[in-house]
């Protein structure tokens, strides 16, 4: 099987090399789909050794590789000129032997620092694999072409359409777990030395066959639609985005990422792309390095929330836990109505206001013949046996500067009666209605018949629980083991369907709660 060949090979070329995986991975997986790839980041952390690792993939292959700088020329990259071809056939062409036309792998370091006609040849040989050679076009056997800067392409000098090309960009950093920077500085293996069988390595033959069979991949519409949400998520983004700084993709580059996509999925030997291959665009539309995290976070939100689903109805469910609630507590709770008394409340001035802090005292008149009031916590205060001086006022009176306090001798004989110097009067109050529950239990019957439907619900949300778990056990078999995507990745793809096998044991809880909301009734 092509996968568990491409995952040794993967295997013997990662061998050595330390928090590099997904960079050596996705070096292979770009050059079988014929793509090029970008790595960002400071010198001395391995990028070069990648491109030579990924040259033992192949059998037989060739590879170039050149440091670029201001004053390179195109004699260094393509050949220098052919003076005898000159001379005898007046033909300007170069002698390619051993040259970037002639190689299966090219790595160039410092790429941006290339000269525009080096950069002009460049845009032919990585897009269309043609170098012209003076009168005639080369087919270039190019496979991977490798690029490596410590710095992104300046912008507004022309550098647009090249970096256009490197479908995948990746940062490379130093290593960062402790054991793992010790065992690197410790080793003493060669890790340029080709360790890859020969039975292993991929020929010419079988690459040039590998093209036909990966155009023949499918791309299912629901792959599809979450490359539109991505797109859209991209649009909604740069028009929101307060510093005017886009992130686009071309057109050319979205057609080059599902070839990306259609390459994954047939290395991992499936007829079709599938949803975990989706992780891979977030390698492929960043511009700028403050764009990195953002980019992974917008396609594993669109993944989060179209991800995998299968077609579960659990709204007859709903329905029918939800007709048991009504029929159960018709059949076991028993309302009524009681009527109470309550104090009313005032303000001082003499309006009711359910947070005012006075009573009102009826029948009873001041000095001044005003009507009255008594502060709650005074009235509180009174007992049938403490008999207390307290303040009694005139309503209206209190925010007047001549209102009176009247200091009476009061008691109170019961919550809604003031004794005052031995006259009892009533305080103000309001008949208030509450309605009130008892619980009755039902019949064996009904339990009985009530038990059986909730049964029922178990059956049907455990059908449920197997659909989901048989699902994922075929899907996530492939999905968590993708030669080239994390298979920690998988967790946000099946997020949908742990979403609806939670919301379904919650279904199943609420039933159980039902069942003993009627069992446990005396």
């Amino acid at each position: 099987m092509t996968k568990e060949r491409v995952r040794k090979i993967l295997d013997i070329m990662c061998d050595g090399l330390y928090e590099r995986e997904d960079e050596v991975r996705l070096a292979l997986l770009s050059s079988i789909a014929g793509e090029s790839i970008f790595l960002l980041g400071p010198p001395g952390v391995a990028k070069s050794l990648i491109a030579r690792k990924l040259k033992h993939a192949y059998k037989d292959a060739t590879s170039f590789e050149y440091l670029m700088g201001r004053f390179s020329t195109p004699d260094e990259i393509f050949g220098p000129i052919s003076i005898k071809k000159l001379k005898s056939e007046d033909k300007y062409e170069r002698k390619v032997e051993n040259y970037l036309p002639d190689a299966d792998i090219v790595f160039l370091d410092e790429i941006w620092k290339a000269s525009p006609p080096i950069q002009n040849s460049l845009l032919t040989a990585i897009n269309e694999k043609i170098y012209r050679n003076g009168t005639q076009e080369i087919e270039l056997k190019l496979k991977g072409l490798i690029s490596a800067s410590n710095e992104l392409p300046a912008e507004n000098e022309g550098l647009e359409a090249l970096w256009d090309r490197f479908i995948i960009r990746l940062y490379v950093d130093g290593i960062k777990d402790e054991d793992n920077f010790n065992n690197m500085i410790i080793a003493s293996e060669d890790l340029y030395v080709d360790k890859i069988p020969d039975d292993l390595k991929i020929s010419q033959k079988e690459y040039n066959q590998w093209q036909k069979e990966i155009d023949d991949i499918e791309v299912p519409m629901k792959v599809l639609d979450i490359i539109s949400l991505i797109r859209k998520s991209l649009s909604l983004r740069n028009e929101t985005n307060e510093d005017d700084d886009s992130i686009y993709v071309s057109d050319r580059r979205w057609k080059k990422i599902v070839h990306l996509m259609k390459t994954c999925a047939f290395l991992n030997d499936r007829k079709a792309v599938d949803l975990m291959d989706c992780f891979i665009i977030n390698n492929c539309i960043w511009n700028k390095d403050s764009e990195i995290e953002e980019s992974r976070n917008i396609v594993e939100d669109v993944v989060r929330k179209n991800g995998y689903g299968i077609k579960l109805d659990i709204e007859p469910i709903k329905v029918e836990i939800d007709a048991l609630k009504k029929e159960i507590e018709k059949e076991t709770v028993e309302e009524f109505k009681e009527e109470y008394n309550e104090l009313v409340s005032y303000d001082t001035n003499g309006e009711k206001n359910d947070k005012g802090e006075y009573y009102k005292i009826k029948n009873y008149k001041s000095d001044d013949e005003k009507p009255t009031l008594i502060n709650k916590g005074d009235f509180k205060s009174l007992s049938k046996y403490n008999k207390k001086k307290v303040n009694i006022m005139a309503e209206n009176n209190y925010y007047n500067s001549n209102y009176k306090n009247y200091s009476k001798s009061a008691t109170s004989s019961s919550e809604f009666t003031i004794d005052i110097d031995g006259t009892e009067y009533d305080l103000e109050t309001k008949t208030q209605t509450i309605t009130k529950s008892i619980t009755k239990k039902p019949s064996k019957t009904l339990q009985t018949q009530w038990t059986k439907r909730i049964g029922k619900v178990h059956d049907q949300c455990e059908e449920l629980q197997l659909k989901i778990a048989e699902f994922k056990r075929k899907d996530l078999e492939h999905a968590s083991s993708n030669l080239f995507i994390d298979p920690d990745l998988s967790k946000i793809a099946f997020s949908n369907l742990d979403r609806t096998s939670h919301e379904i044991a919650k279904l199943k809880v609420e039933s159980e709660k039902i069942r003993d909301s009627y069992e446990s009734i005396e």
